[in-house]
């Protein structure tokens, strides 16, 4: 069998065949690779359409500080929610998506789709904002432990959007998660 490969492959017109189709898989892929690196067209079925770059301005607002009553909110979750005290009072803090998550069964059991922490173990809590405008507010908020060698802390994002004239979390989940609910 592997003369007969030999034999083939020592025929001129096979060898340039096989040259020919290894240059042109070769092309095709360099081709496919800088159409990928090209970030100034984006791609939606088989149309190519300039990119919509969004002004986050115009889907949160524009920037502002931090709301106090935000910076409560997520205080408050933290406490009911995350350290599992109050799960009902937790209950009232989240939005419409975070609550049809869970059942009101599951969620007044302190089975619900937050990260918990042991409240013995709880050394504090602190937030960096990452984003303050008039409709949403994302914090990075730090859970310390006070026993880091056997509970590790752990950093979470807490996103809050004003409903209703007051702000509820809209979703929570620790870095480099996938937040419940997802975004699709």
């Amino acid at each position: 069998m592997t003369e007969k490969v030999y034999a083939l492959w020592d025929q001129r017109p096979v060898r340039r065949a096989v040259w020919a189709v290894a240059l042109g898989l070769l092309a095709v892929g360099l081709i496919a690779f800088v159409r990928s690196r090209h970030h100034d067209v984006t791609y939606q079925g088989s149309k190519a359409t300039q990119p919509v770059f969004h002004d986050p301005g115009t889907q949160f607002g524009a920037k502002q500080p931090l709301p106090a009553e935000a910076r409560s909110v997520a205080k408050q979750f933290v406490n009911d929610a995350v350290l599992r005290k109050d799960p009902a009072a937790a209950r009232k803090l989240v939005g419409a998506k975070l609550l049809g998550s869970v059942s009101a069964a599951d969620w007044a059991a302190g089975s619900m789709p937050v990260p918990q922490f042991p409240p013995a173990d709880f050394a504090g809590a602190g937030y960096k904002v990452l984003r303050s405008r008039q409709r949403d507010v994302l914090l990075d908020v730090a859970i310390a432990s006070t026993k880091p060698e056997t509970i590790k802390g752990y950093d979470m994002l807490v996103e809050l959007r004003p409903v209703n004239g007051r702000w509820v979390v809209v979703s929570a989940a620790p870095r480099n998660s996938t937040p419940i609910p997802a975004a699709n």
